[in-house]
Order: structure tokens, then sequence, then C-alpha cells
């Protein structure tokens, strides 16, 4: 690909950025420019360009990693990676994952990516290097009359659940984000007719599907006091909540190198 370049984003890209982000994943605008108002194009976005015209985009969303031996590693979330579809098929993006793996042990940052499908575990590994390092389920719970007292829900800024994601989390292996993508995952659940919150001692990302509430993370709470709370708090009648574990059935996560960090990683925090 003779006349194939890589370089970050800027400014004028926004709006084939934007129509690359729609063809690929159908969001509406108004999440896009939201994205792009935390994300601005030279801060995050990363294009492919194939004879002067943009063909693929993809965002690295910084962050760090803490290691449960107390070391901070920087690392970065790989998030919409997107071709235009009159393009695919020519590895633009493979060349672009690519590029991201090569620049990440330079600098010694771990990639990590949450695919929306698990198919694209396998070309994540194939183009990115990257292992399953995190498997989980998501259960149900019904909204139940329920006798005793329930755990007090409160609505909670962006930067207080950092901080009581970090109370939680201490002493594990996790992966902390920025605060811009904090915002951001604040921006979804406003939505979606959710929110960051406090449940009891503990902490939520909530959105809603309809009647369906996602419980996205929840720690440090009771898992079915907290989750009838927050089933009361939103008026909803069943929730999903996505859970982390070792023998869990689905992948949830993926990462690069494979020495980096421990095989036990919380990633958490799906944007999608």
């Amino acid at each position: 690909m003779p006349d194939t370049r890589i370089r970050r984003a800027a400014p004028d890209d926004l709006p084939v950025l934007t129509r690359l982000w729609q063809a690929a994943f159908g969001d509406p605008p108004e999440l896009i420019e939201r994205f792009y108002r935390r994300f601005p194009p030279a801060k995050a976005a990363w294009v492919v360009e194939d004879g002067g015209c943009v063909v693929t985009a993809a965002h690295l969303l910084e962050g760090r990693l803490h290691t449960a031996d107390g070391n901070v590693l920087p690392c970065a979330y790989v998030y919409a990676v997107s071709t235009d579809p009159a393009h695919q098929g020519n590895g633009y993006a493979s060349t672009l994952m690519r590029r991201f793996a090569m620049d990440a042990d330079v600098s010694g940052r771990v990639l990590y990516t949450l695919p929306a499908e698990a198919s694209l575990y396998k070309w994540y590994q194939a183009v990115m290097g990257t292992t399953q390092t995190a498997r989980g389920e998501r259960i149900r719970i019904a909204r139940q009359q329920t006798a005793g007292a329930l755990p007090n829900v409160t609505r909670i800024s962006a930067p207080e659940y950092a901080v009581l994601r970090a109370q939680q989390l201490q002493g594990q292996t996790y992966a902390e984000p920025s605060a811009a993508m904090l915002d951001f995952q604040a921006d979804l659940c406003a939505m979606c007719g959710g929110a960051l919150v406090r449940v009891g001692c503990g902490c939520a990302v909530v959105e809603r599907d309809c009647d369906t509430l996602i419980i996205k993370e929840l720690l440090g709470a009771d898992t079915v006091s907290a989750a009838q709370a927050l089933l009361k708090a939103f008026d909803a009648q069943e929730a999903q909540i996505c859970f982390q574990k070792r023998d869990g059935a689905q992948p949830l996560a993926a990462y690069r190198p494979f020495s980096r960090t421990d095989a036990d990683v919380y990633w958490g925090l799906y944007l999608d």
C-alpha cells in the first residue's frame, strides 16, 4: 500500500470521523458529538489515509493500569475502530492495530479493548497480539417486593465515582479510566436514563434499556440487595448485571502485551 499513511487525526478530520463512526456503528449524532467533545480528534483519534483520503479511524483512550503490587503502568483503551465500507477488506484497520501495538511496546503502554462481538477476539489477537484476559457472565435479576431495607442510591459525579471506584479496587490489578472517559461514561448513562451512583457503601454504573436496567459495573455492594435498590430507584423491572470472573463463560476484555500484567486484571467500564 504505497499511497497509505498513518497519522494522528486533526481538527479538520471531524466530519469524516463522524461519517465513518455512523457508517460502522449506527450511533445517534448526539452520542458521537459528545464523544468528540470529551475526546477532540487531535487528542485521541488516529486515521489511515489512502491516496489522501481518510479510510479508517480508531481511538486510543488513555488511562492507567494499577497492579496488585502497587505499580502503575500507562494503558490505553482501543475504541471505535471503523473503516469506510467502500474500502473494507484492504487491511487498513489491521495495519493501524499493528502500528498501535508497535508504538505501545516502545512506550511500555498496555493496550486493552472490549470487543462488541466474541468473534473479534481472534481478529485482535491476530493484528494486535492480544489474548483474552478477562472472562465473566451476565445475569438477570427480576424486581421483587422486599420487606427489608434496601441500600440508599445516590447519583454522583464522575470525579466522585472515580474516588469510590479506586477505593473498592485497591489492592487489585485494574484499569483506571481517564477523567474524560468517565465523563463520557456519565454521558452515555444520562442518554439512556441511567447514572453513576453510590449504592450503599459501593458504587455502580447503570443505563436503561426500556424496562431493563443495565448494570455495567457494580462494586462493593451485595449483588441482590443492590440490584433491588437500583431497580426501585430507576423504576425498572429487570436488571442485567455484567460480572467479571475467572471461570466465566463470556470473554470480556483483551490486552497486549502478554507478560505485562497477571491474568486476573479487572477492566470494567465498557463503553458500548
